[in-house]
This record gives C-alpha cells, sequence and structure tokens, in this order.
C-alpha cells in the first residue's frame, strides 16, 4: 500500500510566498563599480550635480548672441567640448563652439556650421536663431539630488552606466547569500571514481 505524506501539497506559487515571507535581506556591503553588474541597490542612488553642468552646445556652430540683429560677426575664439571660453560674446561677435562644448559667456543659441559661411575671421549668418536654439540647458539630463536609481534594482549595464555618470564608483549593494550544496546516499562516489557494484557517480551535486 502506497505511503501518503502526512503534510497537505500546496501549490508551486504558495509555498514560493510562503518561502518569501520569510526571508529577509542579509545585510549590505559596498563593492566596486566594475563588480557591481548582477547585484542590487542597498539604497537610493541620487545626482550628485546638475548634468550638463554649464549649457553646452548640441551641435557644430557658432555661439551667438540670439537677440543680436547683426548677421556679420567677429569669431573671437573656439571652444571644443571640455574645455571653456576665455572671451565675453557681446553683439557683433561670435565664438565657434564644437559639439559638447559649453556655451561662452553672453551666448545663448548656437547656429550651426551649414548655416554659416567664415571668411577672414568673419561669420555671416544665412541663419537667423532663437534664444536656447541648438542649446543644451543646465541640468537637461539630470538635476542635484534627483532619483537616479532604486533601492533593490538590479544593477545591469545600463544602470552601471548611471552609477558612473553620477560617480557612484563605491556601490551600496545587498549581500549574496553564501550555498553548500550536499548530495547524501551510500551508493554516492565522487565523477572521478570507478564506481564499485551498486553505486554511482554523484551528478545532482554538480548540476
Amino acid at each position: 500500500m502506497p505511503r501518503v505524506s502526512a503534510y497537505e501539497m500546496v501549490e508551486v506559487g504558495d509555498a514560493l510566498q510562503t518561502i518569501l515571507d520569510r526571508a529577509s535581506p542579509l545585510g549590505t556591503e559596498t563593492v566596486s563599480l566594475s563588480s557591481a553588474r548582477g547585484r542590487y541597490l542597498a539604497q537610493d542612488v541620487t545626482a550628485d550635480a546638475d548634468l550638463p553642468g554649464l549649457p553646452r552646445s548640441s551641435v557644430d556652430g557658432y555661439a551667438v548672441v540670439a537677440s543680436d540683429p547683426q548677421t556679420d560677426l567677429e569669431v573671437l575664439e573656439e571652444v571644443t567640448a571640455g574645455r571653456l571660453g576665455h572671451l565675453q560674446v557681446t553683439p557683433g561677435s561670435a565664438v565657434r563652439i564644437m559639439t559638447g562644448g559649453s556655451l561662452p559667456d553672453g551666448t545663448d543659441a548656437v547656429v550651426m556650421f551649414e548655416d554659416v559661411e567664415e571668411t577672414d575671421g568673419r561669420a555671416i549668418l544665412q541663419h537667423k536663431p532663437r534664444h536656447g536654439e541648438n542649446v543644451h540647458p543646465t541640468g537637461m539630463d539630470l538635476r542635484a539630488g534627483q532619483l537616479v536609481l532604486r533601492q533593490a534594482q538590479r544593477i545591469g549595464p545600463a544602470e552601471i552606466g548611471l552609477l558612473a555618470t553620477v560617480g557612484c564608483v563605491e556601490v551600496p549593494v545587498f549581500r549574496l547569500p553564501r550555498v553548500a550544496v550536499l548530495a547524501t546516499g551510500d551508493e554516492l562516489v565522487e565523477p572521478h571514481e570507478t564506481p564499485p557494484p551498486g553505486a554511482v557517480r554523484d551528478s545532482n551535486r554538480f548540476t
């Protein structure tokens, strides 16, 4: 006669929920950014500063004063991404600027290269820009203190990029469990052994 279990059978979903109801985090630790992939954040992460920190050009072109009615402008200097301009721009002047370059003082718009003819240090505008045209304003991407990632979020490649963006190189994460797998049975031998009669190699533990 088959033996009947003394315990009532439950659905898999119910059993899983019972486990989760009794489970709790194992504590937290800090890992380097390069080791954080696949881990779970132990706390919210916020932006440490505005991004961009200064208005910057979204195109290669000429930074100008949008309200300036003149279209024949003196080119004062060139600003590339990563460096600041040295000169104050006033009506009648402009600065050649590359994509990502911070707008020089006095400017509030950028005219694309395709809409400008430059000759002998003079920029002739073929297009009259409006205020803020081709400009990424301060804080367009992130504001200081803005929530970037939430606690318990799994860290993947995109999250790694966000953490790097806000300077979070020491990442607070939940600890990983330490797991030991044991296989019992008098009939088991190690995989490198030749099983004697009646014995089998232990495969479950390695699986």
